[in-house]
């Protein structure tokens, strides 16, 4: 049986010196960090919550829960907010890259990469203007 391959839009951002993309049709939003409501008694990786358009959304230190260094905030830092199985999260991340497209059947292994974070959160390795993005399967990740 011959694999379909499909175009897949992604997202990409930086976290430290390792570039990483997620699907755009699952970000409803992109933001200024604003104020973090922090929650007590919770993993280190959560930071806590924002209200956005009345609705409460956890905000995840996305470089915390993958390689277990906090994420340094500066102006550059960015909420990525993504909707999944009809929840939202908010993704902390260090700063914002490019939105690319790839073509599924053209992503490489994350065995054959070396990164940080491991490799059960990465779906592949996408090649987009020479730059190698890591593709991050967000379902393992925050399932």
């Amino acid at each position: 049986m011959v694999m379909k391959s499909t175009t897949e839009r992604q997202v990409s951002f930086k976290l430290g010196n390792e570039e990483f993309g997620l699907p755009a049709n699952n970000i409803t939003e992109i933001m200024q960090v604003p104020e973090i409501n922090q929650l007590p008694h919770t993993a280190d990786y959560l930071l806590g919550v924002i209200k956005v358009k009345g609705v409460i959304i956890p905000i995840i230190d996305l470089k915390k829960k993958l390689t277990g260094d906090a994420t340094n905030m500066d102006a550059d830092c960015r909420i990525i907010i993504m909707e999944i199985n009809y929840s939202q999260v908010g993704l902390l991340v260090e700063s914002l890259g490019d939105n690319f497209d790839y073509e599924s059947s053209e992503l490489e292994s994350p065995d054959n990469t070396e990164s940080e974070v491991p490799s059960n959160y990465l779906l592949g390795i996408a090649r987009s203007d020479n730059n190698l993005i890591k593709i991050l399967d967000y379902k393992a990740l925050l399932g």
